[in-house]
């Protein structure tokens, strides 16, 4: 830094930082002047440049320092500082948010210090106030008894302690007496909810209501009456809604020896996110889960099962506020499985988009059900329904590979699919169209 006279430009006085002054200089009580550098020291020096006192920062302070009659305030890292004037010691500092990545300061009425940090949000602090906890969070859950009486519902508040290791607080005339926490409900006014000793960094919320937005801030008190600013949540969060009542099973429809086919309404109480099959071989249970379907989904195939067999089902409705209570009890038998194997199968195109399938006849009275799978595609899918005798003609458009089965059905009797599976490739033909031409 130099001095200059401003007649002449001759330079009165010098001054070698540590590295480029890029903050201030302003002018600080005592008519020191102040500036940072971009090694991260601040400097307050006399008039002909002799260094009064320095006080080494981390990073680089680019931010712009302010003064008061009391104070010399610079915002670094997540912290605004406050340096005695003519000692350059330590009064105290002040948080000013995570990620603040320091800010301008100027002093405002009152005393108060602004900060406009880089990171966006204005923050005011002052040399009386009370410091606000340094964070606060809240979380939905269900806080299980360990009594055995259950769960409650609540909103689990935690926040910072005020100490900080090794570093004075705003301010050092401030008394700290307790904790004032408020509450809002979907956005409405703000309101007392809890007031706890100093010291005390987590709260349960108990008196929430289901599936309901809240918000939360928290405010150290002060004896004096200078009370710190709240410190905000990041975001309001609902409470966990109200559990789902019990599904209600329609009777299992019965598809094949494999498959039995399920159905069920939504209960009453909060919307389900997911359904939770379950399944036992004896209706008294236990029953073991087959699958969790979405919220949206009121049907499964059960499939994979054993043929002429019984089996019993309940249906669990889930979402974050828990699992309702099991549905009624339904159960179903899958079809026998006595009736001959279809042979002789077999697929032959008859021209590019009609397939024919064949079998030699089955028994008298049943039905032939055929499936075909389609390349690409998961499982088998019903077709059609032929005659014992066959034949079956599926017309299929898209060039493809296509494999089918067929099985016998009468009543509740069946046969086993046919063994093995016929492919037959659909190709892609090319047509030319001609125009039309009139004279």
């Amino acid at each position: 830094m130099v001095v200059k006279n401003s007649a002449t430009l001759a330079t009165l006085h010098t001054f070698q930082a540590n590295g480029a002054v890029i903050s201030g200089p302003i002018v600080a009580p005592g008519g020191s002047i102040v500036v940072g550098t971009d090694a991260g020291t601040l400097y307050a020096l006399a008039t002909d440049m002799s260094e009064r006192w320095h006080a080494n920062l981390s990073g680089s302070l680019a931010s712009m320092p302010a003064a008061s009659a009391s104070d010399v305030y610079i915002a670094n890292g997540n912290y605004l500082y406050a340096y005695e004037p003519f000692s350059g010691s330590l009064d105290w500092l002040a948080y000013l948010g995570a990620g603040a990545n320091g800010g301008s300061a100027a002093v405002a009425y009152g005393r108060q210090v602004l900060v406009q940090t880089r990171n966006g949000p204005l923050v005011a602090i002052a040399d009386n106030w009370s410091p606000p906890p340094p964070w606060m969070l809240a979380s939905p859950m269900i806080r299980i008894d360990p009594a055995g009486g259950g769960g409650k519902k609540t909103m689990a508040l935690s926040w910072a302690a005020l100490t900080l290791p090794s570093m004075p607080l705003a301010n050092l005339n401030a008394s700290p007496s307790g904790t004032l926490i408020q509450r809002r409900e979907n956005g409405g006014p703000w309101q007392d909810l809890a007031y706890l000793p100093l010291g005390t960094t987590s709260y349960d919320d108990d008196s929430i209501q289901e599936g309901v937005e809240y918000d939360y801030r928290i405010q150290t008190l002060d004896a004096g009456g200078n009370d710190s600013e709240f410190t905000d949540l990041s975001a309001p969060l609902d409470s966990l809604p109200a559990t789902p009542g019990a599904p209600l099973l329609a009777p299992v429809n019965p598809l094949s020896a494999n498959i039995l086919q399920l159905s069920w309404a939504a209960g009453s109480g909060g919307s389900a996110d997911s359904y939770r099959v379950e399944r036992s071989t004896i209706a008294t249970g236990p029953y073991t889960p087959v699958t969790t379907v979405t919220g949206a989904t009121t049907s499964y195939s059960d499939s994979g099962l054993t043929p002429n067999s019984l089996y019993f089902y309940q249906i669990i409705a889930i979402n974050a506020g828990g699992e309702s209570s099991p549905s009624n009890i339904q159960s179903g038998t899958t079809f026998s499985q006595s009736l001959s194997t279809t042979r002789n199968v077999s697929a032959s195109l008859l021209d590019p988009y009609h397939v024919e399938i064949s079998w030699d006849p089955g028994p008298t009275g049943a039905q032939a059900v055929i499936e075909i799978n389609r390349l690409g595609k998961a499982g088998f899918k019903v077709i059609g329904i032929a005659s014992n005798t066959g034949p079956f003609t599926d017309m299929e458009m898209d060039p493809n590979s296509y494999a089918y089965r067929v099985k016998f059905v009468q009543g509740t009797n069946e046969s086993p699919y046919s063994v093995g599976t016929l492919r037959v490739m659909i190709a892609n033909f090319s047509y030319m169209y001609l125009p039309i031409v009139r004279r």
